[in-house]
């Protein structure tokens, strides 16, 4: 629920790395 808006929102714009999940450095 929340994580996904907040995925989606990082996905769209990442400010900055909150959850680097996807982009794992």
């Amino acid at each position: 629920e929340r994580r996904e808006k907040e995925r989606r929102d990082s996905r769209e714009d990442p400010p900055m790395p909150k959850a680097s999940d996807e982009q794992a450095p």
